[in-house]
């Protein structure tokens, strides 16, 4: 298999590593400027572009990955800095999509971020600065030391029933860059922490005899030194930067990406009240479980086939092989940084 090739807009994402390279997929951001026309996204899809495939050390790509998840070790996503502190709601660019009682709206949106207080911020980083430094993007976009301040500090880690993953008074989603010892068969007691002041390695302890099946406290992290390894090696979660848990706080990321867009149609002189929901809720109707809780992926607030679970409980679960699961095959780049596709057919 070859890499695509033909498209003027193509770009590669490393999802991370396995035994015989890198995990990556091409894709393609058409739109009519390009004299490509529209092109359905499941023929993008027969192009090769969304399918997972093995890149070696000389970037070729060898061979489509068979999701072997026993062999595969996430990249390192960074969370962005913002005012409120490090987040990893964000997205370089993507298209949302949204209908209110008279019509919708369809707008590109690029380098936004939603803080831990749900305001949303425009960020730096974006396409251009992964494509700098693919294999080193954590430590081009976090830029942190070693910290000093929490060496010997024991923070208690939380789970509750419909928030995610706390450690300390952090949001473990936000403040956990990713563990040391990856293995997805087995539970990573090793986390680097984002501290105020730089980065640290902390040790989990389990305080409940089954972490994934208690709420409350279920153990704690010791700090116990500052981290002065590679960045670019701690395994972060798959999904990051976009995807977002259905949760107390999912509900609240989604309304501030709406209250974004009526903020930029307001300044536009358009009347939003008609064209957007009045609110949003990532919470479905379901027959089988009577309210069904689905996570979803920035900007556009869609739906993502996730274990919903596992991103509230993160770093104690593993997201990847949902994740890899769902992102092979999937031309529009849901899991990646964000790629703008308004102007692409939904099918073929």
């Amino acid at each position: 298999m070859q890499a695509p090739g033909w498209c003027e807009r193509e770009r590669v994402y490393i999802f991370g590593r396995t035994s015989g390279g890198r995990v990556a997929a091409f894709y393609c951001a058409v739109d009519v400027e390009t004299g490509l026309g529209l092109i359905p996204a499941l023929g993008l899809l027969k192009l090769g572009y969304g399918r997972l495939v093995i890149l070696d050390d000389e970037g070729r790509v060898a061979g489509l990955w068979r999701l072997d998840v026993k062999n595969f070790t996430p990249a390192c996503t960074p969370p962005v800095h913002t005012p409120t502190g490090p987040t990893r709601w964000w997205f370089a660019e993507g298209d949302v999509v949204l209908f209110g009682e008279a019509g919708g709206v369809a707008l590109e949106l690029s380098r936004l971020a939603i803080t831990e207080d749900y305001q949303a911020v425009e960020i730096e980083v974006g396409w251009d600065t992964y494509e700098k430094s693919p294999n080193n993007f954590c430590k081009h976009v976090l830029g942190l030391k070693p910290g000093k301040e929490l060496i010997g500090e024991e923070l208690p880690v939380t789970r509750h029933p419909w928030k995610y993953l706390r450690v300390g008074k952090w949001l473990a989603w936000h403040r956990v860059l990713g563990v040391l010892d990856y293995n997805a068969r087995s539970e990573p007691r090793r986390w680097v922490i984002i501290g105020d002041d730089g980065l640290y390695v902390a040790e989990f302890t389990a305080t409940a005899q089954d972490p994934l099946e208690e709420l409350g406290e279920v153990g704690y992290v010791r700090v116990v030194e500052p981290f002065q390894g590679d960045v670019d090696e701690v395994a972060s979660p798959c999904g990051a930067p976009r995807l977002v848990a259905c949760s107390e706080e999912g509900v609240r990321v989604g309304e501030a990406v709406l209250n974004y867009v009526r903020r930029l149609l307001a300044d536009k002189g358009v009347r939003a009240d008609l064209l957007l929901p009045a609110k949003w809720d990532c919470r479905t109707p379901s027959e089988l479980v009577g309210i069904e809780h689905k996570p979803f992926i920035l900007p556009g607030l869609t739906p993502a086939d996730v274990n919903n679970w596992k991103i509230l409980s993160w770093p104690l679960t593993d997201t990847c092989p949902d994740v890899l699961k769902a992102a092979d095959g999937d031309p529009a780049g849901l899991y990646t940084l964000g790629i703008k596709f308004s102007q692409l057919y939904a099918s073929s």
